[in-house]
């Protein structure tokens, strides 16, 4: 199974984050646009993992404790596609945030107490609202500030990265 961690929010967020996902489709193209149901701040990707690693990485989050916070999202930004990919990746993103930090670094070293492997980019924390995104405009920036947006954070969870006929699907399974 494909899995993440991260953190799911309620629909008043998620339909603020919405509005920026319908104007960056408005903008554009193509592209494939993140669904309400799936919008999520992802924490730490794992890739394939097992039912033994799935125990472990239980186990990891489990030991992680934090009081809840919030984060405040309040840019528009984007990661320019890698060479033979059409597009961009479009986030709403965050600037850095102690609590978040500490909550990542905590998970990061449960997770490499439990010897499973992981992503280790720097984490730069952030929405992704679109994924091979072409402009109307190639001209047109659309990196900006934005209205913030409050994301509260209390429960780290685990989340299946599912493939259907419809898109991905997220599922949360802790």
């Amino acid at each position: 199974m494909r899995i993440f961690t991260g953190f799911f929010t309620n629909n008043d967020t998620k339909s603020k984050i919405n509005e920026y996902i319908d104007f960056l489709k408005e903008k554009s193209v193509s592209g494939n646009f993140t669904h309400f149901n799936n919008i999520h701040l992802t924490l730490i990707f794992l890739g394939e993992i097992n039912d033994r690693q799935y125990k472990s990485l239980v186990r990891a989050v489990e030991n992680v404790e934090f009081s809840p916070f919030e984060i405040q999202f309040d840019q528009i930004g984007k990661f320019e596609g890698k060479r033979g990919e059409k597009g961009d990746l479009y986030w709403i993103g965050a600037d850095k945030n102690d609590e978040l930090n500490f909550v990542y670094k905590s998970l990061k070293n449960e997770i490499m107490k439990e010897k499973l492997t992981f992503d280790a980019k720097t984490y730069k924390p952030h929405i992704t609202i679109g994924r091979q995104v072409i402009l109307k405009n190639s001209s047109e920036e659309l990196c900006k500030k934005i209205t913030p947006i409050n994301f509260k954070i209390d429960k780290i969870n685990i989340i299946k990265s599912e493939r259907t006929l419809n898109g991905m699907k997220y599922v949360k399974l802790m």
